[in-house]
């Protein structure tokens, strides 16, 4: 019964959270925005980061099962058991956040905070905490990159982008329990209060994504750029697919040297410079979705060995 309450405490926590998002992004985008479509382009963005979500958690669970037998296609502990999941889970068993993660993990302290918090309310139910944060931070992270990639290049193009960076692979570990999760989402709200010049905003969630991940010295690096170089220069985006590009790389060699990180962590912040140089070589008019199409097509095949790969502890 305990169980059923803090599933259902859980599922009542993520709507309402959702609705105040929902209300917060398209309250934010009004501000320099007027535009009745907003609305639609959130449900949209909001939406599909569901379903995509809901489609990964299933293929994942049925993959898992052909091999090891039946269990729960949402035991997210026993399925999804690879980095940075199963690093979090294991640090993770006694509840509270210690120093120690840190030095063994990078794991930084505003996430577990955040799970212990909410955990409390859900009847201890830590893991699940965790799964129900992480896939709220998912919805974000799609949600805001979609409104960025929509003020960057238009709606239709920001849906051919979005539907690419969820095809690539590694991608399902946005949605899984990890510091990383949360880090994302407060990130992409960090590029699309870039995007809209809200400079309070980006300060306040450059300082939660360093309190979130070790990737927020990306975040720092590029709030720094701001207050130094400034916007709406010639060569601006140039500039700050730079700074995010060096500042990724750095911590990639981090990464590798501490032994701590996972492949996702290094690579995925490589989308963004790359989106933000994209209007200085893909002048094609929207007839060039095709391209998108096949790229998509083959992204989820590599993404499909990936995500059984990883599933099976193959790599």
């Amino acid at each position: 019964m305990g169980a059923f309450i803090g599933n259902l405490g859980g599922l009542i926590m993520i709507i309402l959270i959702a609705v105040l998002l929902f209300k917060f992004i398209t309250e934010l985008c009004a501000l320099k925005k007027s535009n009745d479509s907003i609305v639609k382009k959130v449900s949209f963005f909001t939406v599909t980061a569901v379903l995509i979500g809901f489609v990964y958690i299933v293929i994942g669970g049925y993959i898992y099962n052909f091999k090891n037998g039946a269990v729960s296609l949402f035991d997210i502990q026993t399925i999804w058991n690879m980095k940075p999941v199963s690093a979090f889970m294991t640090v993770a068993s006694g509840g509270t956040y210690s120093s120690d993660w840190l030095l063994s993990d990078g794991i930084f302290p505003l996430y577990p905070v955040l799970v212990s918090l909410f955990s409390g309310l859900l009847y201890d139910m830590y893991i699940e905490c965790a799964f129900y944060i992480s896939f709220l931070s998912w919805i974000v992270t799609v949600t805001c990159l979609g409104l960025w990639l929509d003020k960057k290049y238009g709606y239709e193009r920001a849906k051919l982008y979005i539907m690419l960076i969820m095809c690539i692979p590694g991608v399902f570990l946005l949605f899984l329990p990890s510091p990383f999760a949360l880090f994302m989402a407060l990130f992409s709200a960090f590029l699309l209060c870039f995007e809209y010049r809200f400079r309070v905003a980006m300060t306040v969630l450059a300082f939660l994504c360093i309190f979130t991940h070790m990737s927020g010295i990306v975040a720092l690096a590029v709030l720094v750029t701001v207050y130094i170089y400034g916007w709406d220069k010639k060569y601006s985006d140039i500039v700050y697919a730079s700074v995010i590009l060096a500042s990724q790389l750095v911590l990639c060699v981090v990464y590798y040297a501490s032994g701590i990180g996972c492949g996702v962590e290094c690579w995925f912040l490589m989308i963004i410079p790359a989106i933000m140089a994209l209007k200085y070589f893909d002048k094609n008019e929207i007839s060039g979705k095709t391209f998108y199409n096949v790229a998509n097509i083959v992204l989820v095949l590599i993404s499909s060995f990936y995500l059984t790969a990883k599933i099976y502890q193959i790599i």
